[in-house]
């Protein structure tokens, strides 16, 4: 991958950024992109770099997203949601996803936001 290329390997299914912020209650600019990309990528790990990118920010303020990110999953029942592999990056767990999906298709068909 060439300098400054941000991966494209993304599946174009799954809950908006806007969805993720209106369910979690995440600012949309940076813990709603996040999880939005995170989960996006099938469980695969983002390299830091590469997600500082894809967001937009530094690395000192990608962990403060991060952390509100997962804080976040884990009040709405999505436990170790994010996590990173220490020298590699962030990912979601693969089983995470599907729960992701379901809170905010749960939200779309009326019932609101959870926090």
């Amino acid at each position: 991958m060439a300098s400054g290329e941000v991966r494209a390997d993304v599946q174009s299914d799954g809950p908006s950024i806007e969805e993720i912020g209106d369910v979690f209650g995440l600012p949309r600019r940076g813990p709603a992109r996040i999880v939005h990309a995170l989960a996006q990528t099938g469980g695969e790990v983002i390299p830091d770099t590469e997600l500082c990118a894809l967001i937009g920010c530094s690395m000192p303020t990608l962990k403060v997203y991060t952390s509100e990110a997962r804080t976040a999953l884990h009040d709405l029942g999505i436990k170790g949601g994010i996590n990173r592999e220490r020298g590699r990056g962030y990912y979601m767990r693969r089983n995470a996803i599907p729960s992701l999906i379901q809170l905010c298709a749960t939200a779309r068909r009326g019932r609101g936001t959870y926090r």
